[in-house]
């Protein structure tokens, strides 16, 4: 018979059904054993004589198993990625991807233990005025080595159920009865949503706890505005949900200029753009029909000041004390917020060498206040 995208397979006799049923539960089996033995040499050679398989959901699955691969076995399998069968070119695709993450994170959370380790050492032998120090900065890279491998963890875990997600609704489509098939949507846009609500949350627990890069760049502050709600905007827009009727209006100097971690300035003025976008929300999804965020920078005797107000909701003085420890936390947001952007931002300005103050009132607005000393300029 034809296979589900259209390409020749063998007829479906039960002596064929049989057969193939049979490789197809032995790949799995190999695939479940190479989960726990990642790089294993005698079972990347029982997968070699399954990558032409007839059957495409034998392929795929063997596609799948690129992941726990050593490198120098990954040659033979790479035309996967050109198979004519687009699910499993697909599947071989997402699997050197997160065979490339999974990689480096190893090589990464290497590095990092030799770096405590010499830090240890150094703290043990001195006993000086370095060891404060030293302490300080293994507390850091602990922190790092954690959070991030922990956030690596969990997206090793959520990609996998991403790629069964796409073949679920594959299957599904061409199978289902109308009735079912519409119960069947809702509950699958249920757990996509929820899926994007935990990679958003990895995404971030990763930027908080990745050390600040040292380079900088000499930026202008309007123009990285501009760029971060451009962002904002087309996010809200790929989620449907509707902000046409809050104006933002940018107030910088042409000519001002720092010198930032371009990256990560961005992803802070997304941060409090969304906040302050959020704060004309009146029910899940929906949004005031009209609003105001003014954003506004200055040059100071000492620096430079940006101040993001908006005219929303604003915050009870009981909340708004949590609000300024800038930690992560729980979000009232459930399908739109990680609770981490307030930290993230808080954070990389603190790295910056500058400050980040927050004032509000419930029922009348909130204006986030990010300052940059001047030698940023410099």
């Amino acid at each position: 018979m034809d296979d589900i995208f259209g390409s020749p397979e063998e007829e479906n006799t039960p002596n064929a059904a049989s057969a193939w049923n049979l490789r197809l539960a032995t790949v799995e089996e190999i695939h479940s054993y190479l989960e726990y033995h990642f790089g294993d040499a005698a079972a990347a050679a029982r997968l070699k004589p399954y990558i032409d398989d007839e059957k495409w959901e034998v392929r795929a699955v063997v596609a799948n198993c690129m992941v726990q691969l050593r490198e120098e076995d990954i040659p033979e399998f790479i035309h996967l990625l050109k198979d004519v069968n687009s699910f499993v070119a697909g599947s071989a695709k997402r699997a050197l991807e997160r065979r490339n993450i999974y990689t480096n994170g190893v090589k990464k959370r290497e590095r990092q233990t030799s770096i405590l380790f010499r830090n240890g050492e150094k703290i043990r032998e001195k006993f000086g005025p370095e060891a404060a120090e030293l302490a300080r900065q293994d507390a850091e890279y602990a922190y790092e080595v954690t959070v991030g491998s922990a956030a690596h963890d969990i997206r090793g875990i959520i990609t996998p159920m991403v790629a069964k997600y796409e073949q679920l609704r594959t299957i599904a489509e061409n199978a289902l009865p109308v009735k079912e098939l519409q119960e069947f949507r809702k509950c699958m846009s249920i757990l996509s949503d929820r899926t994007e609500m935990i990679e958003r949350i990895i995404d971030d627990m990763q930027t908080l706890a990745r050390k600040t890069p040292e380079d900088r760049t000499q930026e202008g502050v309007a123009d990285l505005l501009r760029m971060a709600n451009e962002i904002v905007r087309e996010e809200f827009r790929a989620k449907n949900r509707n902000i046409d009727g809050i104006r933002i209006e940018i107030d910088v100097p042409a000519d001002l200029m720092f010198r930032v971690a371009r990256p990560l300035m961005i992803r802070v003025f997304c941060n409090l753009l969304k906040n302050a976008m959020e704060s004309f929300i009146v029910a899940t999804n929906k949004f005031a029909d009209s609003g105001l965020v003014e954003v506004k920078a200055s040059r100071t005797l000492d620096g430079i000041e940006i101040a993001f107000r908006d005219h929303g909701m604003g915050m009870p003085p009981e909340y708004l004390k949590k609000i300024r420890q800038f930690r992560p936390r729980s979000t009232s947001k459930k399908t739109t917020g990680s609770g981490f952007g307030l930290a993230i931002a808080y954070a990389k300005i603190f790295d910056h060498d500058g400050t980040l103050s927050i004032d509000s009132k419930e029922n009348e607005g909130t204006v986030v206040i990010v300052f940059l000393p001047n030698k940023m300029e410099k």
